[in-house]
């Protein structure tokens, strides 16, 4: 069997659709669910899948809401984001913390999971875009 150009040109293009739609619904499928603020802040009180909570430690969200505060230490940055409740967000890159210039009331969009930190379930953070900004998400490098 002989390949022409002509059919080599129709495969390329059948391939090239049909990668481009596995693309598009595997995108679709592993977006991080997105939670307000309080939502983030009953998982951080919550014994995690301990209890049969299916998004509890280890669970990998996005959690919208205004920053509340910001308090740098040397080995690591908690940064307040809050709506009616607020959840602590920790984050062990404090130069990417202090680059962002995050400032009270300014909405943010953090990316991170929960996992066991000091005895209780913290939402460790691994990006945080503010939204009312220009500055685009960078993320931590950790």
């Amino acid at each position: 069997m002989l390949v022409t150009e002509r059919k080599l040109a129709i495969m390329s293009g059948i391939c090239a659709v049909v990668g481009l739609a596995v693309l598009f619904l595997v995108a679709a499928i592993t977006e991080l669910p997105l939670m307000s603020a309080s939502e983030a802040a009953g998982l951080s009180t919550s014994q995690g899948s301990t209890q049969g909570n299916t998004q509890g430690s280890n669970a990998k969200v996005r959690v919208h809401g205004f920053v509340d505060s910001v308090t740098a230490t040397k080995s690591y940055s908690a940064i307040k984001i809050a709506a009616v409740e607020s959840v602590e967000a920790v984050s062990f890159d404090t130069g990417y913390i202090g680059s962002l210039g995050l400032k009270r009331f300014q909405e943010v969009e953090a990316t991170g999971e929960f996992r066991g930190y000091n005895g209780k379930n913290s939402f460790i953070v691994t990006k945080i875009r503010p939204l009312n900004g220009s500055m685009p998400s960078i993320p931590c490098g950790g």
